[in-house]
């Protein structure tokens, strides 16, 4: 029995011996798969900082050749030199690109403004906006073509200066015809002029059975500088667009890409509410800002300083056109990364590179229609195209209707678009850059989310249908057709199909508000001694 007890006491002893020996070796090679890959992380580490040590040594020692020369005559050195690198370039590119926004959402801001000094219909006005479409679509082409084989800064710089002409050109209509009677008749200093107009603007408003003859459409000389402005609009806005991407694209590595790009973007989409805001301010002065006026803003007649803030987006605009200027033709970075990507090729791919940078006619045929093959960019472009279809007009009139639906003034009304809309636009577009560039989705999931937000757009804007003042949408008395007018027994009489836009509100108790007193079937006015009209 002894024996047997001890012998099996010898083989547990065995076993657990065995089982410790197992475990040991367990932990002993986990501990060696560790240390190998610690080894692995150190050595990645180890390597790259040995290459930005050789990258930095390189860039110390390279030649400032004039492709990478920062500045030009005499406006170059050691200390501007130091600017030249992919962050300060795409902070001065989002800035621009911001100044560019500013114009067009300040134009957007100023529609109904120029439509109410000019008399511009809203259709001329829309065959005005495509000026600029018109140009890109004839030379946008072989302008970023030819131009992006040069000193891309520079010929950035030109187009901007053409951009900046059409800002300086929006504000000639106000150099040759003034702020025009109608509103300088509304100042204490043309005081017994105002009084006078503003009783005829009553009589006229009133019913009667004559009614008032049709107002025409103003001169065409305002349209047409307008037209031309947007010609030099379409001019400029490829060479900094397409330029400046493929600047981008060319001079900064492809890990940094999604962010940097995004960090641009989201600049930019800051210059719609900087336009907008811009746009509420001026708009908010009299267009005369040397006189003062006698009415408010609220005042339908009221005009604001539209021509202000082409001067203040123009001023901007040439600065940063300048800097911008001063940028290489090839950031240093970049040139370092070239030196050693060159030591790798021989000399018939060197060869073949240099023929294929040179410029011709053929060549562009056979770039652009490798492009035209590419499925995925042509898709992308489709995409593009309609979504520009659809909603570019919706921005540029956003302003408009909302001071024509929710009647408010044309400053307010672009201060709600820029403020509220573009704002969370923006945000999305800094948030979105941050997460392609850490979690690096597939292309069919972002493919499928723009779908999803694309759809959530769609609904959100047919939500708008639903919204409105059950004031103004009472009998229609806003809209001034023809049926709605024929509904009110008050205005059976009155010829009011030509009547000037006056709005007045009812005083029985209803709040209607009717497009003009001859809508309300008023039939004489009296002027009070604050300048308010009564009419009954």
């Amino acid at each position: 029995m002894v024996q047997l007890v001890d012998s099996n006491l010898g083989s547990g002893t065995v076993d657990i011996n065995q089982r410790t020996n197992s475990n040991h070796e367990a932990n002993h090679s986990e501990q060696d798969k560790m240390l190998s890959t610690m080894k692995k992380e150190l050595s990645k580490k180890e390597l790259k900082e040995e290459v930005r040590e050789k990258l930095k040594d390189i860039k110390d020692n390279l030649e400032i050749t004039k492709d990478i020369r920062c500045g030009f005559g005499f406006i170059q050195g050691k200390i501007l030199q130091k600017f030249a690198t992919q962050e300060v370039f795409v902070l001065l590119y989002g800035i621009l690109g911001a100044t560019i926004q500013a114009g067009a959402s300040y134009f957007s801001g100023t529609i109904s403004t120029l439509e109410k000094r000019y008399r511009i219909p809203s259709r001329n006005m829309g065959v005005i906006l495509t000026g600029n479409d018109i140009i890109l679509a004839l030379f946008g082409i072989p302008i970023t073509y030819y131009a992006g084989r040069k000193h891309k800064p520079r010929w950035m710089c030109i187009g901007m200066l053409f951009i900046v002409a059409f800002c300086l050109l929006n504000t000639f209509p106000h150099v040759i015809y003034g702020s025009g009677k109608e509103a300088l008749a509304l100042t204490k200093e043309y005081e017994e002029d105002h009084y006078s107009s503003l009783q005829n603007a009553t009589d006229e408003s009133l019913c009667s059975k004559e009614g008032v003859e049709c107002i025409k459409e103003g001169s065409l000389i305002p349209q047409a500088i307008f037209f031309v402005s947007q010609l030099m609009w379409g001019i400029g806005s490829p060479l900094y667009g397409n330029l400046g991407m493929a600047y981008m694209d060319d001079n900064i590595k492809r890990s940094k890409t999604p962010i940097l790009i995004s960090f641009s973007f989201f600049i930019k989409m800051l210059g719609p509410v900087g336009g907008y805001c811009l746009a509420a301010w001026c708009l908010n002065m009299f267009i005369s800002p040397e006189l003062t006026p006698t009415i408010i803003t609220k005042d339908p007649r009221w005009l604001g300083a539209w021509w202000l803030g082409w001067v203040i987006v123009a001023v901007i605009m040439a600065f940063f056109s300048f800097m911008i200027a001063l940028f290489p033709k090839e950031l240093p970075d970049r040139a370092v990364r070239k030196l050693l990507e060159d030591q790798t090729k021989d000399e018939v791919t060197k060869k073949k590179e240099e023929v294929e940078a040179q410029i011709s006619w053929k060549d562009m045929k056979i770039t652009f229609g490798r492009l035209l093959r590419n499925k995925i960019l042509m898709c992308s472009t489709v995409g593009s195209l309609f979504y520009c279809f659809g909603y570019y007009p919706y921005w540029t009139y956003m302003p408009k209707y909302i001071e024509m639906q929710y009647k408010v003034s044309a400053s307010k009304s672009s201060l709600i678009t820029g403020v509220v809309g573009l704002v969370f636009t923006a945000l999305g577009i800094i948030s979105s850059g941050a997460f392609v560039s850490k979690v690096r989705p597939r292309a069919r999931c972002l493919g499928g989310f723009n779908v999803f937000a694309g759809v959530v757009t769609i609904l959100g804007i047919f939500s708008y249908t639903l919204l409105g003042c059950a004031e103004g949408d009472d009998f229609n008395a806003m809209i001034g057709r023809v049926n709605a007018q024929k509904m009110t027994t008050c205005n059976a009489d009155c010829n009011c199909d030509f009547s000037r836009y006056s709005p007045i509100c009812s005083m029985d108790g209803t709040n209607m508000t009717y497009i003009s007193p001859c809508h309300a079937g008023c039939r004489s006015s009296q002027i009070l001694d604050d300048g308010s009209k009564v009419s009954v």
